[in-house]
């Protein structure tokens, strides 16, 4: 077939280093003095990397399902998002927990700030999470979000093409020591293979394999053993 005719490719896809990203997304104050444009592109960077979100997933966030949880998370929900379940359009809930110890990378703290700011208090009832800073009647599109995540941020971390803020995510939680199974679930992927196919950016091996399995666990006893003495 033309398929197998054609010249292989790679498979790994070398890890980013997200900091920079991070650092721009610090250097926008999580306060409601902070201009309403620069506080939603925040948040959707914030929001997409604490919940492996889409852009259009971003879009789908009604306002009123946002809100702050006794344990200070926030709760939100995307309705319709891409999965369905049998056939049948959802409505997928999200808890995403403030940061442990820096509160200009919270979520949280930059929903609040972005809730509390002085150019949404006329929002209509029924809006999104997200809107036109000028028009604040009219819904962001999820086609301004994904420019808005690429050229604010994935583009401070690489030029490569078409890299997804999941694909970063993800593979960046599974490097931190997140479990395969809870990157799974987040991500609402069919499997494991799924994830490790279209959005793991790291396949080559982490763990030192060589000391383990080229290691021979009977010699390490016998030397043991030689060098026990009841003298």
């Amino acid at each position: 077939s033309m398929t197998k005719q054609a010249p292989p490719i790679s498979i790994h896809r070398p890890t980013i280093d997200v900091s920079p990203a991070l650092e721009f997304a610090r250097s926008i104050a999580s306060r409601p003095t902070t201009h309403i444009k620069l506080l939603q592109q925040k948040l959707t960077f914030l929001l997409a990397m604490a919940a492996f979100l889409r852009p259009s997933d971003l879009a789908r966030i009604p306002f009123d399902s946002c809100s702050i949880t006794e344990d200070g998370c926030l709760s939100f929900s995307v309705v319709a998002p891409k999965e369905t379940r049998k056939k049948r359009r959802i409505i997928k809930p999200f808890k995403v927990h403030p940061h442990a110890s820096d509160v200009e990378l919270c979520p949280v703290e930059c929903f609040k700030a972005l809730r509390d700011h002085p150019g949404l208090v006329s929002r209509l009832p029924g809006s999104k999470l997200f809107v036109k800073s000028h028009i604040i009647q009219q819904p962001l599109s999820s086609s301004t979000i994904s420019t808005w995540l690429h050229r604010n941020f994935i583009a401070l971390c690489t030029s490569e093409p078409n890299v997804s803020i999941r694909s970063l995510a993800s593979s960046r939680a599974l490097d931190l020591g997140v479990s395969r199974d809870h990157i799974v679930t987040l991500g609402n992927w069919a499997s494991s293979s799924t994830f490790e196919n279209h959005y793991q950016r790291n396949q080559m091996a982490q763990v030192d394999f060589t000391s383990t399995v080229l290691s021979d666990p009977l010699d390490q006893f016998y030397d043991a053993q030689d060098n026990f003495s009841l003298d």
